[in-house]
């Protein structure tokens, strides 16, 4: 089992590389849990970059402890295995992506396939048929140096819905993405404006900050609560509002902060 060193000076163990990259629905590194009852199909995904580890230490206990789904099901999915499996305390900095990133190749998976491609556009093209009929996307990932959380909702305005309906303690900035590619949270049934599903991706913080590790926790426990009930709220619990006005456009514009 690896460890690293986070900023504060604490060793934390890492959850072990082949542990992660288990699976129940037969696709390594991904994990699909069900109530039985229809509802909302939630997916929250980490490690897009093998060194953003905060993902990987909220999601890992669900694989020994399933979470307790009151309605709809959960998938949760380790992206980049390979390159965090090289995460140590002296590549830890390096470690993000094999051969490209990762997040830039989303719209490149339904392209013929070429005879030689990188780690990165392979592994997506197997994982996207366990990800693209999710109704919901929490994307987990951090920062290279300290911050505040971000949320990315891109640029379909529907997915502000999403950081108010968690009020998670975050700026939330909406954006066009990038044009070396297209990230996950833009591709698909996420990016498409016509349809309900709705994406944000989550900068939780410095990679090796324990407050990112603990942002990351605070925004799983919300999303499988509001969408999946897995605890019930107090009938005195206020309802989940946003305080975004969804109707912003900019190329980079930021549109909130705090509780959303």
């Amino acid at each position: 089992m690896a460890s690293i060193t986070l900023l504060c000076g604490t060793r934390v163990d890492l959850p072990p590389a082949d542990v992660l990259a288990g699976t129940n629905c037969g696709l390594d590194g991904v994990w699909r849990f069900t109530s039985g009852v229809s509802g909302s199909h939630v997916l929250v995904t980490a490690l897009m970059h093998g060194n953003e580890i905060c993902g990987a230490i909220a999601l890992a206990p669900f694989i020994n402890s399933r979470p307790r789904l009151r309605q709809g099901s959960l998938t949760i999915a380790f992206l980049n295995l390979e390159a965090y499996a090289r995460v140590t305390d002296g590549t830890k900095d390096d470690c993000r992506w094999l051969h490209e990133d990762m997040n830039r190749v989303w719209d490149k998976v339904r392209r013929p396939l070429a005879s030689t491609e990188s780690y990165e556009l392979a592994r997506a093209r197997e994982l996207l048929p366990h990800l693209e009929d999710a109704d919901a996307l929490l994307d987990l990932h951090s920062m290279h140096a300290p911050g505040p959380a971000l949320a990315l909702t891109g640029a379909a305005a529907k997915n502000l819905e999403l950081p108010g309906r968690l009020r998670i303690p975050t700026y939330v900035i909406r954006d066009r993405g990038h044009a070396a590619g297209k990230r996950l949270l833009d591709c698909g049934r996420f990016g498409d404006t016509q349809a309900a599903s709705v994406a944000m991706l989550l900068e939780c913080g410095y990679h090796f900050d324990q407050g990112a590790v603990q942002t990351a926790q605070a925004a799983v426990a919300a999303v499988l609560e509001d969408y999946l009930e897995c605890r019930r709220r107090s009938k005195s619990d206020p309802p989940r509002r946003s305080n975004i006005d969804p109707g912003m456009d900019a190329d980079r514009v930021m549109v909130g902060c705090g509780q959303v």
